[in-house]
Protein backbone atom coordinates (compact mmCIF):
# COMPACT_ATOMS: atom_id res chain seq x y z
CA UNK A 1 0.00 0.00 0.00
CA UNK A 2 1.87 2.90 -0.94
CA UNK A 3 1.76 6.12 1.81
CA UNK A 4 0.06 9.23 0.71
CA UNK A 5 2.93 11.32 1.56
CA UNK A 6 4.70 9.74 -1.42
CA UNK A 7 4.05 10.64 -4.78
CA UNK A 8 4.85 7.30 -7.25
CA UNK A 9 6.45 9.24 -10.16
CA UNK A 10 4.90 7.26 -13.21
CA UNK A 11 1.29 9.00 -11.34
CA UNK A 12 3.00 12.35 -10.52
CA UNK A 13 4.13 12.26 -14.36
CA UNK A 14 -0.04 13.20 -15.59
CA UNK A 15 0.39 16.07 -13.79
CA UNK A 16 2.14 18.37 -15.94
CA UNK A 17 1.24 21.96 -15.15
CA UNK A 18 0.75 23.99 -11.80
CA UNK A 19 -3.59 24.61 -13.37
CA UNK A 20 -4.13 20.85 -13.34
CA UNK A 21 -2.05 20.66 -9.91
CA UNK A 22 -4.52 23.00 -8.69
CA UNK A 23 -7.95 21.46 -10.26
CA UNK A 24 -6.89 18.43 -8.75
CA UNK A 25 -6.75 20.02 -5.58
CA UNK A 26 -9.66 21.81 -5.25
CA UNK A 27 -11.75 18.59 -6.48
CA UNK A 28 -9.77 16.84 -3.62
CA UNK A 29 -8.65 14.52 -6.48
CA UNK A 30 -5.47 12.41 -5.84
CA UNK A 31 -4.33 13.86 -2.80
CA UNK A 32 -1.57 11.32 -1.78
CA UNK A 33 -0.08 12.72 -5.44
CA UNK A 34 -0.91 16.43 -5.43
CA UNK A 35 -0.03 17.59 -2.14
CA UNK A 36 3.12 16.74 -2.40
CA UNK A 37 3.34 18.28 -5.34
CA UNK A 38 1.95 21.83 -4.35
CA UNK A 39 3.94 21.84 -1.38
CA UNK A 40 7.12 21.58 -3.11
CA UNK A 41 5.67 24.94 -5.23
CA UNK A 42 4.92 26.95 -2.18
CA UNK A 43 7.85 26.15 0.00
CA UNK A 44 10.30 27.71 -2.15
CA UNK A 45 7.49 30.66 -3.55
CA UNK A 46 4.80 30.20 -0.97
CA UNK A 47 2.59 32.81 -3.37
CA UNK A 48 2.75 31.03 -6.58
CA UNK A 49 0.17 31.27 -8.54
CA UNK A 50 -1.61 28.70 -11.38
CA UNK A 51 -3.18 31.93 -13.02
CA UNK A 52 -6.19 32.95 -11.14
CA UNK A 53 -4.60 34.69 -8.42
CA UNK A 54 -1.23 35.64 -6.46
CA UNK A 55 -1.22 32.22 -3.63
CA UNK A 56 -3.96 30.52 -5.50
CA UNK A 57 -2.21 27.06 -4.96
CA UNK A 58 -1.76 27.67 -1.29
CA UNK A 59 -5.39 28.63 -1.25
CA UNK A 60 -5.89 25.12 -3.09
CA UNK A 61 -4.26 23.41 -0.57
CA UNK A 62 -6.48 25.00 2.46
CA UNK A 63 -9.48 22.96 0.62
CA UNK A 64 -7.35 20.21 1.16
CA UNK A 65 -9.68 18.13 4.07
CA UNK A 66 -8.39 17.83 8.14
CA UNK A 67 -8.44 14.24 8.06
CA UNK A 68 -5.87 13.77 4.83
CA UNK A 69 -3.27 16.70 7.42
CA UNK A 70 -4.11 13.95 9.97
CA UNK A 71 -2.74 11.29 8.19
CA UNK A 72 0.32 13.11 6.90
CA UNK A 73 1.80 15.32 9.84
CA UNK A 74 5.09 15.67 7.94
CA UNK A 75 3.18 17.41 4.96
CA UNK A 76 0.92 19.32 7.56
CA UNK A 77 4.36 20.57 9.16
CA UNK A 78 5.19 21.83 5.63
CA UNK A 79 1.44 23.45 4.94
CA UNK A 80 2.08 24.98 8.05
CA UNK A 81 5.43 26.72 7.28
CA UNK A 82 4.00 27.50 3.72
CA UNK A 83 0.72 29.21 5.47
CA UNK A 84 2.85 31.21 7.85
CA UNK A 85 5.53 32.41 4.90
CA UNK A 86 2.52 33.37 2.56
CA UNK A 87 1.07 35.90 5.57
CA UNK A 88 3.79 37.64 6.33
CA UNK A 89 4.51 37.89 1.96
CA UNK A 90 0.45 39.06 1.84
CA UNK A 91 1.15 41.68 4.72
CA UNK A 92 3.55 43.40 2.36
CA UNK A 93 0.95 43.61 -0.67
CA UNK A 94 -1.26 46.45 -0.98
CA UNK A 95 -4.50 46.12 0.04
CA UNK A 96 -6.56 45.02 -3.02
CA UNK A 97 -3.46 42.24 -3.96
CA UNK A 98 -3.57 41.21 -0.17
CA UNK A 99 -6.88 40.53 -0.27
CA UNK A 100 -6.91 39.14 -3.80
CA UNK A 101 -5.98 35.66 -2.21
CA UNK A 102 -9.12 35.49 -0.31
CA UNK A 103 -11.26 35.32 -4.31
CA UNK A 104 -13.50 32.90 -5.10
CA UNK A 105 -11.79 29.58 -5.71
CA UNK A 106 -13.65 26.20 -6.84
CA UNK A 107 -12.88 24.41 -9.54
CA UNK A 108 -14.69 26.29 -12.07
CA UNK A 109 -12.28 28.90 -11.14
CA UNK A 110 -9.36 26.69 -11.14
CA UNK A 111 -10.04 25.23 -14.29
CA UNK A 112 -10.53 28.29 -16.59
CA UNK A 113 -8.05 30.46 -14.52
CA UNK A 114 -10.71 33.24 -14.34
CA UNK A 115 -9.99 35.75 -11.25
CA UNK A 116 -13.03 36.46 -9.40
CA UNK A 117 -13.26 38.72 -6.71
CA UNK A 118 -15.67 38.34 -3.40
Amino acid sequence: MSRPDRPTPARGARIIDSRRLLVALVRGEELGLVVPLALEIVSASPLASAGCFRGDLLRGLMEVPGSFWGACPQLYERYRAALRAAATLRRQLPREERMEFWSRLDAEVAEHGERMRT
